[in-house]
């Protein structure tokens, strides 16, 4: 049996992360080119805690193990094992965006946040951020009282799995095989949520889920494979 895990606990602050890729639904210019000071909060990677975790467990069972080494049951439980990568990560910050130039800038400034911001009891599955009710245009002359990034994304909680076996064929020859699961559980992995007020129909609603590194689907996959080791 062997696990190893990896904890890391972090906090971020700027006032432009990428001022040429803004992280997604974010913008790269500031509201207001003369007052940084607004722009200042937390950056778009930042991940406030992060946990993976990568085992691998070989039954002390079958061929050349304590149990169940003899005969046809000893070839049938000889080299099984499981082994997987799990992933758990709070969400990334977003800003959120009005329709109204307050500043004449030149950019839609901020709205300004006017009620209480926890989503509401009994929200549909898929709204992931703040109600719209709890935003309004900001005044003209005046800055929004709501700084940058300060909502967060939901987070990631992700297990991908493989069971396998290898069967000897010969003293230097062996047959693997595998059977891996990407996202064993299912678990909707939601993409951030709209941040425009003016998307009155789907502000703080996430639309999209996120998918596996290789560009596919992110609901489960399952695959099998073979290997021939020698």
């Amino acid at each position: 049996m062997q696990i190893q895990g990896a904890y890391t606990w972090s906090h971020s602050l700027d006032n432009a992360s990428d001022p040429l890729d803004a992280a997604s639904g974010n913008r790269t210019l500031p509201r207001n080119s003369f007052n940084l000071n607004a722009e200042y909060g937390n950056s778009d990677f930042d991940v406030r805690q992060r946990l993976s975790i990568n085992f691998v467990y070989q039954p002390n069972i079958g061929r050349g193990r304590a149990y169940l080494n003899q005969g046809i049951a000893g070839r049938i439980m000889e080299g099984w094992a499981l082994s997987g990568i799990t992933t758990f990560q709070t969400g990334q910050p977003y800003d959120i965006f009005g329709y109204r130039d307050s500043q004449h800038t030149g950019l839609s400034d901020r709205p300004a946040v006017v009620g209480s911001a926890a989503i509401p009891a009994n929200h549909p599955r898929i709204q992931t951020g703040p109600p719209l009710s709890a935003f309004a245009l900001s005044p003209y002359d005046q800055a929004s009282n709501l700084s940058r990034n300060r909502f967060f994304g939901p987070g990631v909680n992700n297990w991908n799995v493989a069971l396998l076996k290898d069967q000897a064929i010969t003293e230097r020859v062996k047959l693997q095989l595998r059977f891996e699961f990407y996202n064993l559980f299912n678990r909707v992995q939601f993409g951030q949520p709209d941040n425009a007020i003016g998307d009155t129909g789907t502000f703080g609603l996430s639309s999209s889920q996120l998918g596996q590194p290789d560009g596919t689907t992110g609901a489960r996959q399952i695959q099998f494979a073979l290997k021939l080791l020698f």
